[in-house]
């Protein structure tokens, strides 16, 4: 702790305890003897008060309880920039170092630390430091005039965030020292900026390129001010400083590359007009502004603005965007390549996230990379392809139609959708059968095709079925108490085998058998050969033909009327599951083991899956709407 109170005290940045504050006041605070220090925490909820004591204002703070009286001792006024560097950089002397060395021990230990000593040798060389970190080092002021230059001239690089600077004077001093500096991290340091009649310090910032002014309460207009000092900045940060862009920058910032203007909630589309003549402006952060709302008046529909002409990343995430119009806008910038749009009510609404991420890479051409996720060419396809299927019949009932030359929807569509018709240039306009409503509560709709196949008769003819799905399955009539069994093979033994209805001395009735997709065993849903037995004679041919083949164990399943799965009662192994542990599609059924393909029962429909030795079902199965 600093123990002489500074003559200057009021105004200057202290360290409590690892809070920061800025002092307000100094003085006595009756009825209480001895001196104060009234201050204004950083952290509002650190304080107590806005200033005031039993009724008398000694100092006001922005937020009501954002003040508090500390005594003198407590507070540190920090160090210059030499000490905190030497703090950081140099060992203090050579009994310290034996110290260290010896305090670090394993068990009863010491460890010998090769090559520290190297390492500490060329930290300790300040004149050859090129990058500098004092973050949190209590830096106050530049020191004494010309012992930055003596001691490290070749700083490039400088992090002073969460310091206690108070003015850009002092940040002025220590630059003044450093003529190569290109890197300046000033972030969380409560800085009084020069008036608007000082001069600028020419040559000062000659080589800045990167300047980090985060929470540091500047404004605009100290910004702009300032500026004329940095010729050749290309990175800005203005983080959290509750500016508000209100003029142009006449000739400054003209070689910045990167703006960063997070946390700023006054900043607005009217403000961005004033930086939309940046030549070189490239990339822009614009999360957390509460931007709601985007325009390029000097740009139609389909055309290109000439506002941030070289703008290619741009952050929007954050804010309150809730009109696609938005979206439809940032396609008017030229150059426009990587968009970061998350956490609004557009991305997070009632679509879904791959929906949203769809209709943005649709609706922005030249976008090459979202959230930070890169856009392949198959991406943008699909995203484009189904853009002109789902707002189709907008289209045509705008006025679209197939022919280029008939083309003309209305200006409220080409409104709503801009890039609407290049993509109708690009791959077509939609046909009619493309846009035809679906209407999935008819039957008609809810039939699946499926094309039955016998690997083993390449040449005989393909069957095709339509079966209703699962929503159109309606539950079937009560089991009759007639039934014929099925006997297994000559030579095989079966237990518990269900009965198979035959009708008028015939085989099974053809009548079609529910079908979804989840009704297939475990397994069956890789490749799959379906075949319809129509006929008991066809049945026992195929037993007959495919007896001595080279099948191995199968089983024969009978499912209940009613069951929407299959299920045999037999693992991929051929060994018998377990009755303890019954698959979570066996209902009701039974078995028997034949050397011939599965048989699927259900009273009217038979059908087999073919296995090959490893008894793992094989299955040729195409099913389509």
């Amino acid at each position: 702790m600093s123990d002489p109170l500074p003559p200057d005290a009021v105004g200057r940045r202290i360290d409590v305890s690892g809070e920061l504050a800025t002092v307000r006041y100094v003085g006595s605070v009756p009825p209480t003897a001895g001196v104060w220090l009234g201050v204004e925490w950083d952290n509002p909820q650190r304080g107590k008060h806005d200033g005031g004591h039993e009724g008398t204002v000694y100092f006001k703070c922005r937020n009501p309880t954002g003040g508090s009286f500390i005594r003198p001792n407590k507070a540190n006024f920090g160090v210059d920039f030499l000490t905190a560097i030497k703090n950081r950089y140099v060992l203090e002397d050579e009994e310290e170092d034996v110290r260290r060395e010896q305090a670090l021990v394993i068990g009863n230990r010491p460890v010998e630390t090769v090559g520290f000593e190297s390492i500490k040798k060329r930290q300790s060389q300040l004149n050859r430091l090129q990058e500098v970190s004092v973050c949190g080092y209590a830096v106050n002021c530049a020191g004494p005039e010309g012992e930055i230059t003596k001691m490290c001239p070749n700083i490039r690089k400088i992090d002073l965030s969460k310091n206690l600077l108070s003015s850009w004077d002092e940040v002025t001093r220590i630059a003044d020292q450093l003529t190569d500096l290109e890197v300046l991290n000033l972030s969380e340091n409560k800085l009084k900026f020069p008036p608007v009649d000082a001069p600028p310090s020419p040559g000062t910032f000659s080589a800045l390129k990167v300047l980090v002014l985060n929470r540091t309460g500047i404004t605009w207009t100290e910004v702009v001010r300032c500026a004329s000092g940095w010729p050749v900045l290309e990175e800005l940060y203005l983080a959290a400083n509750d500016l508000a862009i209100a003029s142009r920058p006449p000739d400054a910032l003209q070689t910045l590359r990167l703006l960063d203007l997070s946390g700023n909630p006054l900043v607005d589309e009217n403000h961005l007009r004033f930086l939309a003549s940046l030549p070189r402006l490239e990339q822009l952060i614009l999360s957390n502004t509460g931007l709601s709302s985007i325009h390029f008046p000097d740009a139609g529909i389909g055309s290109r603005t000439a506002m941030f002409p070289s703008l290619q990343y741009l952050v929007v995430s954050g804010n309150q965007i809730t009109q696609w119009s938005f979206i439809d806008e940032l396609d008017k910038l030229r150059s426009l390549r990587s968009l970061t749009c998350t956490r609004t009510p557009l991305t997070e609404g009632s679509e879904e996230p791959q929906t949203v991420r769809q209709l943005i890479i649709a609706k922005i051409g030249r976008l090459k990379t979202l959230n930070r996720c890169e856009i392949s060419p198959e991406e943008r396809q699909g995203a484009e392809l189904d853009y002109r299927k789902k707002f189709g019949n907008e289209w045509k009932a705008a006025g679209g139609h197939q022919k280029p030359e008939l083309d003309e929807p209305g200006a409220e569509f080409l409104a709503a959708h801009p890039r609407y018709r290049l993509l109708c240039l690009k791959y077509g306009a939609p046909e009619d059968g493309e846009l035809k409503a679906q209407q999935p509560f008819m039957l008609k709709n809810q039939l699946l095709t499926l094309t039955i196949k016998c690997p083993d008769r390449p040449a005989q003819k393909l069957i095709q079925r339509q079966l209703p799905g699962k929503e159109a399955t309606p539950p079937l009539p009560p089991r009759p108490p007639a039934a014929t069994p099925v006997h297994p093979p000559h030579g095989q033994q079966g237990s518990g085998s269900r009965p198979v209805r035959e009708e008028n001395g015939q085989g099974p009735g053809i009548s079609p058998l529910p079908l979804a997709e989840d009704a297939l065993p475990d397994g069956a849903s890789l490749i799959t050969t379906l075949m319809t037995v129509f006929d008991q004679r066809l049945l026992c041919a195929r037993h007959r033909s495919e007896r001595r083949g080279r099948y191995e164990l199968i089983t024969l399943v009978s499912v209940q009327r009613g069951a929407r799965s299959l299920n045999p009662l037999f693992t991929d192994e051929g060994t018998e599951a377990s009755p303890a542990a019954p698959n979570r599609h066996t209902m009701g059924c039974s078995r028997m083991q034949v050397r011939s393909p599965w048989l699927f029962e259900n009273r009217e429909h038979l059908y087999y899956h073919k296995l090959h030795k490893n008894h793992r079902p094989v299955f040729t199965k195409t099913i389509s709407r």
